[in-house]
C-alpha cells in the first residue's frame, strides 16, 4: 500500500541502522523538487 506525498523544494535527510555486521546509513538530498543525491553506505 502506498500513500501520496509532496516532495519539498529542498531538503536533506539521513537514516542509520545498526546490524550485526555493522552500521548502514542512507543520505538523501532534494533540490528543486528532485532527488539530487542518494547514497547508501553499508558494512563491508
Amino acid at each position: 500500500m502506498s500513500k501520496r506525498f509532496l516532495l519539498p523544494e529542498k531538503s536533506m535527510g539521513v537514516g542509520f541502522w545498526e546490524s550485526t555486521s555493522g552500521a548502514v546509513t542512507h543520505h538523501l538530498v532534494v533540490k528543486n523538487y528532485n532527488i539530487a543525491n542518494y547514497q547508501v553506505t553499508s558494512p563491508s
